[in-house]
């Protein structure tokens, strides 16, 4: 074997490092080896032994292939249950299925700054409309947002997916990409609770990404966000829902043209 000369032997940087050289493998090795751990504690007062979630994992930052070995070891990214005065909130919820982060408005977004460098092609924020005010993330992540180069959706969460056998589970999995809401633009646009109820949120910052060009940069279209609870047998069952819906939907889309089009060649 040839003595290795000493270019050879001088370690790369990290930024220099071939990793998407490596076989896929070892590449998820790599990844595992960069999971935290869930942290066991006890709090005063409290025999029981609580579970905190660990915090938000280097590999949610990379890639989707680093996504996926985390989302194999850490089964999800929520802390389930309201935070305690000395915790932090749930930080969202990613899909690997669609590259999708799904976060909950309510999170604590400003008081982690990791979330701001995340790299999801699509970054869905749930919104109650009908506290739309007092629920619109915080500016500091919005700052962040529009520089990323993430597509930021602001989506309604009161489209759960109800399967049987978890109606007690929390909805909190994004079963499909965020859809245009049903019936947009057929409210009539003076009435006092029209922000509120279906179609569109104002906020007080202008730096979200601006959803559709052109449109004040304080307004932001509410998109549909189909949701089911984290178990894992309800996901297959909750996204073939979906989609049975989508193809009906098509479908009569499909006849109506075709009948349409019936009517005005007879005339």
């Amino acid at each position: 074997m040839p003595v290795a000369t000493r270019s050879q032997l001088k370690v790369l940087p990290l930024e220099h490092f071939p990793l998407e050289k490596l076989p896929v493998e070892l590449q998820q090795m790599i990844w595992s080896l960069t999971l935290p751990s869930q942290m066991h504690y006890t709090s005063p007062g409290d025999p029981s032994l609580l579970i905190r979630s660990p915090p938000l994992p280097a590999a949610l930052l990379v890639n989707t292939l680093s996504r996926e070995t985390a989302q194999r070891h850490l089964s999800r990214f929520l802390r389930d249950g309201q935070a305690g005065d000395k915790e932090d909130s749930p930080y969202g919820y990613f899909n690997p299925e669609l590259d999708l982060l799904h976060i909950d408005s309510k999170s604590t977004l400003q008081s982690n700054p990791k979330l701001a460098h995340l790299t999801f092609p699509l970054i869905s924020v749930g919104v109650d409309l009908l506290f739309a005010t007092s629920s619109v993330p915080h500016r500091n992540m919005a700052k962040a947002l529009k520089s990323n180069g993430s597509q930021v959706f602001f989506c309604s969460t009161d489209n759960v997916i109800q399967l049987s056998g978890h109606e007690k589970c929390r909805a909190i999995r994004p079963v499909a990409e965020p859809q245009p809401r049903a019936g947009r633009g057929t409210e009539d646009a003076d009435s006092s609770d029209y922000y509120f109820r279906n179609d569109y949120i104002t906020t007080t910052s202008a730096d979200f990404p601006a959803v559709l060009p052109g449109d004040n940069p304080s307004v932001h279209w509410v998109f549909d966000m189909p949701l089911c609870c984290g178990c894992r047998s309800a996901y297959r069952r909750a996204r073939k829902r979906v989609e049975d819906k989508r193809e009906t939907a098509q479908r009569r889309a499909r006849r109506e043209a075709k009948r349409l089009k019936k009517m005005t060649g007879s005339t």
